[in-house]
């Protein structure tokens, strides 16, 4: 401090030798920017990014490179052992039926034994037995009786009647009360009949696993698969076919095209099918797809499951037919006419005449699946309802497609390898990437600039910095009256403190440094005065002067360095 007071003159206040100069820049200047021409790193993040983004990227390649060829690893594995699956289907035939009828066997003879908590709880082992063994839910420790009905969402009305059963067998589980005969009674009449029913959905499973017939995919032999009903309407003096080509070709046979759920037609593919109608042909819509706006064709929510033939479709016995599902249809075309509707008459099967043509639309594909033909006359209306619209059909399936389009042979090119392999979008991203990283290191992103100068400044500078401004505010009997409190107090602390008298810290100063003891008693007393002034501002050089003197005095109290 008292190098930065000592700038002001004696007489006038104004700054004196130890002002800075004007040569010298100050220490509170901003300095000017300079640019130079090298050009300055990225920021860190904005480092880490870019090569985070590479690295993605080709992680990604690698993946969508290898996981072509374990598909074709596991198709393989799956087309070279179909006589393993064959075998263990008969073996689960015999065995697994078992293990559902000894549960039902034993829980009748734990409730004659008069142990009814145990006995349902073997009806409810037996129930999700048989639900597992039809592929209707997956059996796990971790899983719970709400995870089960979740599963069967698909299935309204066995979700229905499953949900029922689990919650008699929740209350008598977690209940107070003990259950009665007459409530066991009640759950095993529902369970076996929920059990034989699934049973038939079971035998169909496993007979299409011994089938060798045409079949779209691996998963044509399951349940909801087209086997069986191919096998059916064959048999039926029906030729039945999958649909190779596209449908932008037809008329390319004379087989009535039949779109199942899930077909994946393109715009295209629609435009055609309709021009076909129009100009004579016949087609079969069984899929939940958004259909064609011309069409006036949309899906309503039907009551039951069950529901009743209308005389022109009844051949023998065949009275009655029953979906899972309650999809329905909503016609407002003027040329729609109904054929098979609920109570409420909303429609599941119609016609719709188009040009010179006509469109049979159904629902939904429920009809067209293995599991539908054990279920009431379903199958008896299936080859009425299709014998009428040609000896000659075509099943159009997106995964027959899919898989006729894998099995073409190699690509021509590498751009039409990396299309088939859906790479394109990774490929164009990644080269973004590499762009981005030549620009980065090829051009500056922004203005270049020299990092700004560190912020930390030396406990002296601000010292300098606090007497410069006492120095314009002319603040001298102010600083004087700070540092004395300062010095003071490191003197007395040296050299005796204060009950020995300035007159005794005076002498022993004056040894110290040399000095006449008067001048040093002359100093410590201006010093007190001004330490003990309440309001000091203002003063003159003789403050100036005292602060530099007792600033020499106190360089005397330090200690050795």
């Amino acid at each position: 401090a008292s190098g930065g007071v000592d700038g002001a003159s004696d007489a006038g206040g104004e700054p004196s030798g130890g002002a800075p100069s004007s040569d010298e820049p100050s220490p509170y200047e901003v300095p000017e920017e300079t640019h130079e021409d090298e050009a300055s790193p990225l920021a860190p993040i904005a480092h880490v990014l870019v090569w985070v983004i590479v690295g993605v990227m080709l992680l990604i390649l690698i993946w969508n490179l290898r996981v072509p060829s374990l598909s074709r690893d596991r198709a393989e594995a799956r087309d070279e052992a179909p006589a393993e699956v064959e075998e263990e289907a008969q073996e689960a035939a015999s065995g697994v039926e078992t293990e559902v009828a000894r549960l039902l066997a034993r829980a009748r003879q734990r409730a004659d034994a008069g142990q009814l908590a145990a006995a349902i709880t073997d009806l409810h082992a037996a129930l999700l037995r048989r639900l597992a063994e039809v592929g209707r839910i997956h059996l796990h420790s971790a899983r719970t009786n709400g995870d089960h009905i979740r599963d069967l969402r698909g299935d309204h009305e066995l979700q229905g009647a499953v949900r029922d059963v689990v919650r008699e067998v929740e209350r008598v589980q977690f209940g107070h009360a003990a259950p009665a005969r007459a409530q066991f009674d009640g759950l095993f009449s529902r369970v076996r009949a929920l059990v034989e029913g699934l049973a038939a959905v079971l035998v169909i499973a496993w007979t299409c696993l011994a089938c060798d017939g045409d079949r779209a995919d691996s998963w044509a032999t399951s349940p909801t698969g087209s086997a069986a009903v191919i096998e059916l309407l064959r048999d039926s003096g029906l030729t039945v076919e999958y649909r190779r080509a596209p449908l932008t070709e037809l008329p390319s046979s004379r087989a009535t095209p039949v779109i199942l759920d899930q077909a994946g037609l393109t715009d295209a593919e629609w435009s055609a099918l309709l021009s076909y109608v129009r100009d004579g042909g016949r087609a079969v819509l069984a899929t939940r797809e958004r259909l064609p706006e011309e069409l006036a064709v949309g899906f309503a929510w039907r009551e039951g499951a069950t529901l009743e033939l209308p005389s022109e479709l009844r051949e023998g016995s065949a009275r009655r037919i029953a979906t899972p599902d309650r999809e329905g249809l909503r016609l407002g075309h003027e040329a729609a006419r109904p054929l098979v509707v609920d109570a409420r008459g909303v429609p599941y099967i119609a016609e719709l005449e188009l040009g010179a043509g006509a469109l049979l639309i159904l629902a939904d594909d429920r009809l067209l699946e293995n599991a539908a033909l054990v279920v009431e006359d379903n199958a008896a209306l299936l080859v009425a309802l299709l014998r009428r619209w040609g000896p000659a059909l075509e099943l159009v399936d997106e995964g027959v497609r899919s898989a006729d389009a894998a099995a073409e042979g190699g690509a021509r090119n590498p751009f039409e390898a990396i299309a088939r392999a859906h790479l394109t979008p990774v490929i164009l991203q990644l080269l973004l990437s590499i762009l981005l990283l030549y620009l980065w290191r090829g051009r500056h992103f922004g203005a270049p600039r020299d990092p700004p100068p560190p912020s930390r400044r030396r406990f002296s500078e601000h010292v300098d910095a606090l007497a410069q401004q006492y120095l314009r505010a002319g603040s001298r009997r102010h600083a004087l009256h700070l540092y004395a409190g300062f010095a003071l107090e490191r003197i007395f602390e040296r050299f005796g403190g204060q009950r020995r008298g300035l007159h005794r810290v005076a002498s022993r100063l004056a040894a110290r440094t040399g000095q006449d003891e008067t001048e040093v008693v002359r100093v410590l007393v201006e010093a007190h005065d001004a330490r003990e002034e309440e309001a000091a501002s203002g003063g003159d050089a003789d403050d100036l002067r005292v602060l530099r003197e007792l600033g020499r005095l106190t360089e005397h109290t330090r200690g050795p360095r």
